[in-house]
């Protein structure tokens, strides 16, 4: 129902040469989240100072994000989303 999961990433990877894309891994951002951090920085020309740089890296943790509750929809009203829906879980 969503297409070839291929094919969305064939997309993407036909545009990484082009100066206003920036394709990042997952495990590239699990491996060095700081220097992930700083390439997203550079990318969008945005320099931040070191706790500018801590607090994003605190606050884009998982531990951080599950307890969020807007990153887990709990603001939206029951009758849009189930009360015990969780988007991050484990």
């Amino acid at each position: 129902p969503y297409g070839s999961w291929f094919e969305h990433i064939r997309g993407w990877m036909s545009m990484r040469d082009r100066e206003n894309v920036l394709l990042l891994s997952y495990e590239e951002l699990q491996k060095d989240p700081r220097s992930t951090i700083e390439k997203i920085c550079q990318f969008l020309g945005k320099k931040l100072n070191p706790e500018e740089l801590d607090s994003v890296l605190k606050n884009s943790s998982f531990h951080v994000m599950k307890e969020n509750k807007m990153s887990n929809l709990e603001t939206l009203p029951e009758t849009r989303v189930d009360k015990d829906f969780k988007i991050t879980r484990k």
